[in-house]
C-alpha cells in the first residue's frame, strides 16, 4: 500500500495514451522489462546507488510493483537470472524461482529460456 501511494499512475507517467471518452482498454497489453541481472549489480558500475537499494531482494520488491501496476497480460522479462534445472548449489542465483513464484500468486505462468548464442 505504501509504495502505490508513491507510486503515480502509468496515465500520470505519460506511459499510456489517453484514451477517448467512452473507448474500451485493449484486449491485450505486453510489457517488456529489463531486470538487471544481480551479476551486473557491483557497487562500481553504480557508485551513487546505495549498497541496499543493488541488493536483489529490494529490488525484486520494486520490480513486482511496477508489474503490478501494469498488469500486463503478457510479460517478458529480461537479464532475469536462473539455472538450468538439475543445477545444485545454486538456489540463490536462480532468481526466476523467486519471480515465477511471485508472479504465479498473481495469475501468471512463466517460462524460463536462457540467453544462447544460437538464437532463441
Amino acid at each position: 500500500l505504501f509504495l502505490e501511494r508513491l507510486i503515480p499512475s502509468p496515465e500520470a507517467r505519460g506511459l499510456v495514451p489517453p484514451q477517448p471518452a467512452g473507448a474500451s482498454p485493449p484486449d491485450v497489453s505486453l510489457m517488456t522489462f529489463n531486470l538487471l541481472a544481480d551479476m551486473l549489480t557491483y557497487c562500481e558500475a553504480f557508485p551513487h546507488a546505495e549498497e541496499r537499494h543493488l541488493a536483489w531482494p529490494h529490488r525484486l520488491e520494486l520490480q513486482i510493483a511496477e508489474i503490478e501496476l501494469h498488469a500486463p497480460s503478457i510479460l517478458c522479462l529480461q537479464e532475469l537470472q536462473g539455472t538450468p534445472p538439475g543445477a545444485e548449489g545454486q538456489e540463490e542465483r536462480n532468481h526466476f524461482a523467486a519471480v515465477d513464484a511471485a508472479l504465479r500468486s498473481r495469475g501468471y505462468d512463466g517460462k524460463y529460456a536462457r540467453k544462447t548464442r544460437d538464437g532463441p
